[in-house]
């Protein structure tokens, strides 16, 4: 079976040469057939692009996940500044999440808490990272680049869910205005 990833110009390149490495049954994770290649496999047992998705939108949604067997980790990219809100299970009543923000710029440092879903903010592009705590509580951070010519910020934000949960089934990302986007949802099996 040959994997083909499709990349931004429409073609496609094939991800995982068959010949070298196959797919466990059981767990789903790729290994390395011939014992003489010498490349990490953790790369390939640790994380899986399960869903992207690109567009014109306010939105996008990730259905059919399970969080609570591992964690996710998701890419975004945007053609303009935007703030993003994440949401979980449907769920979009902004007050059911509270965010932490720091925020570093050149010598000066400062921090926000909110009483809403943002997990970042006046950005292109982010990486977040989403768990379900042992309690039960979905967790987030996300690292956010941000900044003009000659001023470089930082921006990580934390973020949760009010309630425990079995799993998180739906992911939702909701932007602060219409923009060309990509997503890109990875499956980090731990």
């Amino acid at each position: 079976m040959a994997i083909y990833v499709r990349k931004p110009d429409g073609s496609y390149v094939q991800l995982l040469d068959p010949n070298i490495f196959e797919q466990d049954a059981t767990n789903y994770y790729w290994t390395i057939k011939d014992s003489s290649i010498t490349l990490s496999k953790l790369a390939f047992k640790t994380m899986v692009l399960e869903a992207y998705a690109e567009g014109n939108g306010t939105s996008v949604m990730f259905s059919n996940t399970t969080v609570s067997d591992g964690s996710y980790m998701i890419v975004i990219e945007a053609n303009s500044t935007i703030g993003v809100h994440l949401y979980i299970n449907g769920n979009t009543t902004s007050s059911d999440y509270y965010s932490q923000e720091l925020e570093a710029d050149g010598s000066s440092v400062s921090a926000s808490r909110f009483n809403n879903a943002y997990i970042a903010y006046y950005t292109q592009s982010a990486v977040i990272f989403l768990q379900r705590s042992k309690a039960g509580y979905p967790l987030a951070f996300s690292l956010v680049p941000a900044g003009t010519s000659g001023t470089i910020e930082v921006r990580p934000y934390a973020w949760s869910y009010n309630s425990t949960v079995s799993d998180i089934t739906k992911i939702q990302l909701t932007f602060s205005s219409t923009v060309n986007y990509r997503a890109y949802l990875y499956k980090i099996k731990i």
